[in-house]
């Protein structure tokens, strides 16, 4: 059954991705980390009364050299909690540059995926941008 959700997603995801490959040109996928993560989950998995309407989202972000995200632009949202998530994104952060990357590349897309199962969890994200 958690398969089947997953995969699902990913179908919902990728489709989503392929009608809209135009927005995405010269753009690569990244992912990111909470650099103020203490505990076992990041800030984003601890958002409370969460339930998003897309079960995806995407966000173009620029970064600085410290690979912390100076600007956000969501492309596509949850649907839910979509400023809380824009302010953990900006206040914690930080980008996973790929390492085939262009150094001077600034911009990024990020996907999170929604992770119901992993609600009660230990060291399992709710919010994830790494699959």
């Amino acid at each position: 059954m958690k398969e089947k959700v997953e995969l699902e997603t990913l179908e919902k995801t990728f489709t989503y991705i392929d009608k809209n490959k135009f927005r995405f040109i010269g753009l690569t996928f990244a992912t990111c980390f909470d650099k103020l993560q203490t505990d076992d989950k990041s800030a984003l998995s601890y958002i409370k009364d969460f339930s998003p309407k897309s079960p995806f989202a995407i966000y173009k972000v620029k970064v600085n050299d410290r690979s912390e995200i100076e600007e956000l632009t969501p492309i596509t949202t949850f649907g839910n909690k979509d400023k809380e998530i824009e302010n953990i994104l900006k206040k914690n952060m930080i980008v996973d540059r790929p390492g085939f990357d262009d150094a001077f590349q600034q911009e990024y897309l990020i996907l999170f995926l929604y992770n119901k199962e992993n609600i009660d969890k230990k060291y399992a994200e709710v919010i994830n941008s790494e699959r």
